[in-house]
């Protein structure tokens, strides 16, 4: 596995020749866009399947785990404020503590999200045409695998941190016949994450033959691409 800062590398070794087609959609920008209403109709869906192993109303209060860490920062950060300065203006103050614990949790989930993505990676992503990055300008992470993949593997990739993190916790808990509130927010919170995933998920099979195989080409003007 490579680790890369920046955009999605130049593909050196693939210039894709008439045979090549190109799966036509949206930029970054506009996939995420498309992708919100779709995702959050996902993610009714999956809260309504959860319903049935715990109340939603449950399903938050497992976050009285946390509250504790939470106060005390917002409390910590209330301490340090001087007695004179706005009421207002130091209750924003002690929320905006609250922004690094937010930004950790992003990124932590963030990483493991595409290390779900990448874990299904010929050779398990450990092989040097996997390559995990974040691209700064974007704000984004992404698992790119530089090679030729059937659709079958493709789609897999693109779905599997939607079943393993959305999907296996809710057949687990429905197999043991115990539901954990926190394990069920995380998995909608995850169908919101996977809106990109969703959609072009939608794209390539709307497209892309069964039998076909796919590739992306990355840097300027780079694209997914595929032939029979």
């Amino acid at each position: 596995m490579k680790f890369h800062i920046g955009g999605v590398p130049e593909t050196t070794d693939f210039r894709p020749d008439a045979s090549w087609r190109t799966v036509l959609g949206p930029g970054l920008w506009g996939l995420q866009l498309l992708a919100v209403l779709p995702a959050l109709i996902f993610a009714a869906a999956v809260a309504w399947l959860w319903s049935y192993l715990i109340p939603i109303k449950d399903m938050w209060s497992s976050f009285d785990v946390i509250m504790p860490v939470v106060r005390g920062i917002v409390n910590l950060t209330a301490g340090m404020v001087p007695a004179n300065m706005v009421p207002g203006v130091a209750s924003l103050l002690s929320l905006m503590a609250l922004f690094p614990l937010i930004i950790i949790a992003v990124a932590a989930y963030s990483l493991l999200h595409e290390l779900v993505h990448i874990s299904v990676h010929p050779g398990f992503g450990i092989s040097e045409r996997s390559i995990l990055g974040v691209w700064p300008s974007k704000m984004v992470p992404f698992a790119y695998y530089n090679g030729e993949l059937s659709l079958f593997r493709y789609l897999a990739i693109v779905v599997a941190p939607l079943i393993i993190i959305s999907f296996v916790p809710m057949l687990v808990c429905g197999i043991l016949g115990r539901a954990s509130g926190l394990l069920a927010v995380i998995s909608i919170l995850n169908v919101l994450g996977s809106s990109g995933d969703i959609f072009m998920l939608g794209l390539i099979i709307s497209q892309v033959p069964w039998s076909a195989k796919i590739r992306g080409q990355g840097g300027q003007g780079g694209g997914l691409f595929w032939r029979l």
